[in-house]
C-alpha cells in the first residue's frame, strides 16, 4: 500500500500535556531555589492559569504558607475561579497574621461582589448580598479599609443599603474634601436618615456657605428640617432673620405663626406686607389675609378695627362692601356697620 512503510505520527492528548506540565512544575519546585521561584510566581501578572499551577504545587511543598495561599486566591479571582478563591480566603479569615487576615477580607469582598454579578437567580444574589454585608461589617469594625478609598466604600455601603456605614464613610471622605458640594449633600441626606439632626444642620450651614448658587434652596431646606424635628424656636429665629426685606420669607413667617396658632403675630406680618405692597391687588390680598388671621384666632374686634381703618380703599368693590358689613355685624360693632351702610346708600344716591 502507498503509506504502508511511512512512520506513524502520534498526537499528544490534552491530558498528557497537563501531566507533562505538572511534572515539569513539580521538578521545578524541587530543583529551583524556593525563594527565587516564590518571588517569580508572586510577581507574575499575565498567565494566571500557569501561576495557579505553580502555586498549587508550591503549597503542596509548604501547606502552611499563608502568603502563597493568599496569592493563589488572588490569581484565582483574576482567572475567574471564584469557588477556589472563596474556599481559600475562608481559611485565611482565621489567620493569626493581622496583615493576611486584612488582605483576605478585602479580597473576600471582591470575590463575593463577583459572585453577586455572576449569580443566575435571586436566591444566589441574596446569598451574595448577605455575605457582602457580613464582610463589610468586619472591614469596618477592624478598620481594614484605607481612608483614601473611603468614597469607594461609601458607594459599596450604598449598594448594600447599609445607611449607617455609608454615613460613616462619607464623613471620612469629607475630612479629605470638606468643601465638596456633592459630598456635603450626601452627608446631609444620610445624616437625616440616621437621625443625626445636629449634624444635619451643620451640613446645611456648610452647603449655604459653599453652594451659593443654591442658597435659597438650602435656607428653605433648613427651615423645613427645623419644623420637621420640632425645633420651633430655631425655625422662628431663622424666619425672623430672613423676613426683613423679603416678601417670600415674610409670607413664610406669617404661615409659620398661623401653624403655631399665633394668629395675632401672623396678622401683624400680613399688615406689614399690606403697608409695603405696591399694587392694589397685592394690598387687597394682604388686607384680607390679616383680617382672616384675626378672625381665625377669634379676635373679631381687632379684625373689625383694622378693616375699618383701611376700608375706604376697597369700597368700590361690591364683594368687599358685603364682606366688611358682615364682619362689623359679626363683631357686634353697630356704629361701624351703620356707618358703612350709610356710605353704601349714599353711593347709590
Amino acid at each position: 500500500m502507498l503509506f504502508a512503510n511511512k512512520p506513524r505520527e502520534y498526537v499528544v492528548s490534552f491530558r498528557e500535556i497537563i501531566f507533562i506540565l505538572a511534572a515539569f512544575v513539580f521538578i521545578l519546585v524541587i530543583l529551583y531555589p524556593k525563594s527565587n521561584l516564590e518571588k517569580q510566581v508572586l510577581s507574575e501578572n499575565t498567565n494566571y492559569n500557569l501561576s495557579i499551577i505553580y502555586l498549587k504545587n508550591m503549597i503542596r511543598s509548604d501547606p502552611t504558607s499563608e502568603p502563597l495561599m493568599l496569592s493563589l486566591a488572588q490569581k484565582s479571582l483574576k482567572a475567574g475561579k471564584l469557588h477556589l478563591a472563596l474556599g481559600i480566603v475562608g481559611l485565611l479569615y482565621k489567620s493569626t497574621d493581622a496583615h493576611i487576615r486584612k488582605e483576605a477580607y478585602l479580597l473576600g469582598y471582591q470575590l463575593e461582589k463577583a459572585t453577586y454579578y455572576f449569580a443566575k437567580d435571586s436566591q444566589g444574589k441574596e446569598e451574595a448580598i448577605q455575605a457582602l454585608k457580613s464582610n463589610l461589617s468586619v472591614i469596618v469594625q477592624q478598620h481594614y479599609y484605607d481612608t483614601k478609598e473611603s468614597y469607594h466604600w461609601y458607594q459599596e455601603a450604598l449598594f448594600l443599603k447599609e445607611t449607617q456605614k455609608a454615613y460613616q464613610f462619607i464623613q471620612i471622605t469629607l475630612k479629605e474634601h470638606p468643601d465638596n458640594i456633592a459630598y456635603l449633600k450626601d452627608a446631609y441626606y444620610l445624616s437625616e436618615q440616621v437621625g443625626k439632626s445636629t449634624e444635619s444642620i451643620q451640613y446645611l450651614h456648610a452647603l449655604q456657605r459653599h453652594d451659593g448658587a443654591h442658597l435659597s434652596q438650602w435656607l428653605e431646606e433648613e427651615y423645613q428640617f427645623l419644623v420637621k424635628i420640632k425645633h420651633i424656636a430655631q425655625a422662628e429665629s431663622l424666619l425672623l432673620k430672613l423676613a426683613p426685606g423679603s416678601v417670600y420669607w415674610s409670607n413664610k413667617l406669617a404661615e409659620f405663626y398661623n401653624a403655631q396658632n399665633e394668629q395675632i403675630k401672623s396678622a401683624m406680618v400680613y399688615k406689614r406686607l399690606f403697608q409695603t405692597a405696591s399694587t392694589y391687588s397685592k394690598k387687597k390680598h394682604y388686607y384680607l389675609l390679616a383680617i382672616k388671621m384675626l378672625r381665625a384666632g377669634n379676635h373679631t374686634k381687632m379684625a373689625s378695627d383694622f378693616a375699618y381703618k383701611y376700608q375706604n380703599r376697597f369700597l368700590k368693590e361690591r364683594e368687599m362692601r358685603i364682606l366688611l358689613l358682615k364682619l362689623y355685624t359679626a363683631a357686634g360693632d353697630v356704629p361701624k356697620a351703620a356707618s358703612l351702610s350709610k356710605k353704601i346708600l349714599d353711593k347709590k344716591d
